[in-house]
């Protein structure tokens, strides 16, 4: 876990996001539990594809953190080595039409950012949980 990393996605984040006319989202801590606890478990168990290494799927992780949501989107990114800074994964991000359009959504609210490194592999780990809540 590195929180100035975190911290980093957010601010970008929300910056592109008030430059493009959008309000900026705000940081939920249970979003951020479960963004980080995805970023573990990829780091950790090898879990890809937004499903956990126990089968879970992002709103299951989202909802174990005792959020009600309306609906939920979920973007992920692994970078190796220099590709890992915070600043590559939002890059990343801009440059995909479907994390992009998670970024800039109308309708999400709320979102909290994880990240874990994995010195062993030299990979960085970084998810964004989004939601509208309830």
């Amino acid at each position: 876990m590195n929180v100035g990393y975190e911290n980093t996605i957010v601010t970008l984040i929300n910056q592109k996001r008030v430059a493009e006319g959008r309000v900026a989202y705000r940081v939920d801590s249970r979003l951020v539990a479960s963004a980080r606890g995805y970023s573990i478990d990829m780091a950790c168990n090898g879990a890809r594809n937004h499903i956990g290494s126990d089968g879970s799927t992002a709103s299951q992780r989202i909802a174990a953190q005792g959020y009600s949501f309306w609906y939920i989107g979920e973007n992920y990114y692994i970078g190796w080595g220099s590709g890992g800074t915070p600043q590559a994964a939002f890059n990343w991000w801009i440059n995909s039409t479907p994390h992009y359009n998670n970024i800039m959504h109308t309708g999400f609210e709320e979102f909290g950012v994880g990240y874990m490194y994995d010195p062993a592999t030299n990979l960085h780990f970084y998810t964004i949980n989004f939601a509208k809540p309830r």
